[in-house]
């Protein structure tokens, strides 16, 4: 009697480990029909776009062949907009120097772009609003371009041709073409 319940419960737990192995391949079915590119490892030689950091899509900018010049990554003490780090707000930021673009004397700061990246998409969609609320409010000719959580902004001297190139860059990314 007492191996009979011993069996029972060995065949019971090896249905439920057979039930919890097929919910995985199930799930990881339904995430790769999905996104194809979906996978499980962490180790990746693509950039991996949900933990990329603001200074590699620098990177990847410089590598395309982008004119890259000066380079400011911020910290909360030297964010001239006070938000880097705040709750919903960005958490990295950099401006890049598009060496293409003219500087003009009454312009501050680097001439060419700002990445910001934030924790999830949701903060980076209301920055996006606000920022292109100002852009179309104020007849500028800034660029935004959104993608997951990063957000770039290009400055409105770039010609339209150029400014896509950048985003070019950044749906390669974002596809996984692009290697570290």
């Amino acid at each position: 009697m007492k191996r009979k319940k011993t069996g029972v419960k060995i065949f019971g737990f090896f249905l439920i480990l057979g039930l919890f192995v097929a919910l995985f391949f199930v799930v990881k079915a339904s995430l790769l029909y999905i996104d194809p590119d979906f996978s499980f490892s962490f180790l990746s030689k693509y950039y991996d776009i949900d933990s990329i950091q603001a200074r590699e899509v620098v990177d990847a900018f410089q590598k395309e062949g982008l004119p890259i010049g000066n380079i400011i990554e911020y910290q909360a003490e030297n964010d001239p907009n006070g938000l880097l780090g705040k709750e919903h707000e960005y958490t990295q930021k950099v401006d890049f120097e598009d060496t293409l673009i003219e500087h003009k004397d009454n312009q501050i700061g680097l001439v060419g772009g700002t990445i910001e990246i934030f924790t999830d998409i949701h903060d980076a969609n209301i920055r996006y609003t606000y920022l292109d609320t100002i852009i179309h409010s104020s007849n500028s000719n800034d660029y935004l371009f959104l993608y997951n959580h990063i957000l770039v902004r290009l400055d409105g001297a770039m010609t339209q041709e150029h400014a896509h190139q950048y985003e070019s860059v950044l749906i390669r990314l974002k596809s996984k073409e692009l290697q570290r």
